[in-house]
């Protein structure tokens, strides 16, 4: 390029010194907590499984931070935000034996990054998300933004505690890399 030509291209990773000392601990006795975490802007993504939380949420503790769209408040334990310096210990706090990261199908959200798997994976926590190109790749349930298949996805992941647990050590081996980061800006 005529501009700059050293371009380069780092993925995205999570800082080790801010999340790695966490790692959620479920509480395994009750109903099994799942849960979602993030901003104002995911009003339509939480919308997907809006009727899977209503139809579960007897079987399933459902855990939101950050937002949770009025209609599904009654279904859901609603956690406020929190300053980003308190994020990883308050998602941790939550205690969430499963995560979820449901995306709408659209430009802006196929160019988004897998930052959510990062958050979740670090600390432990599995994951079943909407099958979008940012979370290909990854050793996570991915599926269609259809009602049965996020039901069945997220009631057979809760049936077998022991695998979720062993899902969420998977994923807790995707780290902040930061020689990569570092190689990259030297």
């Amino acid at each position: 390029m005529e501009m700059c030509p050293d371009i380069r291209v780092v993925p995205n990773y999570v800082e080790r010194a801010r999340w790695g000392q966490h790692r959620t601990r479920p509480n395994r006795e009750g109903r099994p907590r799942v849960g979602w975490a993030g901003g104002v802007s995911h009003q339509g993504d939480l919308e997907i499984i809006a009727d899977v939380v209503k139809a579960t949420y007897k079987e399933i503790e459902w855990v939101f931070m950050g937002m949770c769209p009025d209609a599904m408040r009654p279904y859901v334990t609603f956690v406020p935000p929190v300053p980003l310096d308190q994020y990883p210990q308050k998602l941790v706090s939550l205690g969430l034996e499963l995560g979820v990261a449901p995306l709408e199908i659209h430009p802006f959200n196929e160019a988004k990054s897998h930052l959510r798997i990062l958050e979740y994976g670090i600390l432990a926590i599995p994951i079943v998300c909407t099958d979008i190109f940012p979370y290909q790749g990854f050793p996570v349930k991915r599926v269609k933004n259809r009602f049965m298949d996020w039901r069945n996805a997220i009631m057979e992941a809760v049936a077998d505690r022991d695998a979720l647990q062993v899902a969420g050590e998977q994923l807790r081996a995707l780290e902040d890399h930061l020689d990569v980061w570092e190689s990259a800006w030297t």
